[in-house]
């Protein structure tokens, strides 16, 4: 609906979402009580998910669900410290997939956190790679950062399914 949600970390310490007018880029709101810094963004229906990472030393990750009515914050889902460093979201089948980026000092070790939208529930996947950013989706197929390349994980199986990629 012509808008741009933008989403901030560091050094923000306050309203970590805004939503512009994409045509002027004018604020239209600013997304109150988000718990820390933000990440990726994915809207299903009528609700915006966004990535809540908490920052640099975060302990946990979780997602944000954002009423896109009125822009005010429904609730915040705590994935646990197996979710710490969500940062990419991906809609896909009923589900928001969050990449969750190997943490500072960590090695091989990242995980998907996979949100079902319709009943509320999730699960992690902790995976042995180490994952950074985000690349894209195709289908089934997300590609991400994986032990330094491009790998892919498909989302039906939950599995990696070539961590080089693009090495």
């Amino acid at each position: 609906n012509d808008r741009l949600i933008v989403t901030k970390q560091y050094p923000v310490k306050r309203f970590f979402a805004e939503v512009l007018d994409a045509s002027n880029l004018a604020l239209i709101a600013r997304i109150q009580n988000i718990s820390g810094e933000c990440g990726g963004v994915a809207i299903a229906a009528d609700t915006a998910y966004i990535a809540v990472d908490s920052g640099y030393l975060g302990t946990h990750g979780k997602l944000a669900v954002i009423n896109t009515s009125d822009w005010t914050l429904n609730r915040e889902v705590d994935f646990g410290p197996k979710a710490v460093g969500i940062m990419d979201l991906y809609n896909y089948g009923g589900n928001i997939y969050c990449l969750n980026k190997t943490p500072y000092g960590a090695v091989d070790s990242s995980s998907v956190t996979k949100y079902n939208t319709y009943n509320g529930t999730f699960h992690n996947q902790l995976l042995g790679v180490s994952m950074g950013n985000g690349v894209g989706m195709l289908n089934n197929i997300l590609y991400a950062q994986m032990n330094n390349g491009i790998g892919s994980y498909d989302v039906l199986t939950e599995q990696v399914v070539n961590p080089a990629v693009v090495p």
